[in-house]
């Protein structure tokens, strides 16, 4: 295991966020009521570490069992269809998408 995952903190209790952000985070994790989220920003910002402490707040440890997955999703773009295939790292609770990887078939998949 490497020291960064052994060390990173596991619960929004213990992460360093602005105090208006960590309000309403758990917020949604006492309520269940958690829409659609989509994070993004530089790497190393900590966006993993606080969707997972969300995660396993939410659903327990069954959040951490992740698995790598080739998914296909078929777009309607007007007058044809974009057949887009893409690597995830999903479990049964979210689905994470590397744009680094694939950062133009994302952009069309978001896009549409």
């Amino acid at each position: 295991m490497l020291w960064v995952d052994k060390y990173r903190p596991k619960t929004l209790d213990n992460l360093i966020v602005h105090d208006d952000v960590a309000q309403n985070l758990k917020k949604l994790v006492t309520e269940q009521d958690c829409p659609h989220l989509l994070f993004y920003g530089p790497p190393g910002s900590g966006k993993k570490t606080l969707i997972m402490a969300i995660l396993r707040q939410m659903f327990g440890p069954s959040a951490d069992k992740v698995k790598v997955e080739n998914k296909t999703w078929k777009i309607d773009a007007g007058t044809r269809t974009i057949d887009l295939e893409l690597t995830t790292l999903s479990s049964t609770h979210h689905m994470e998408l590397n744009p680094g990887m694939q950062a133009f078939r994302i952009d069309t998949l978001f896009k549409r």
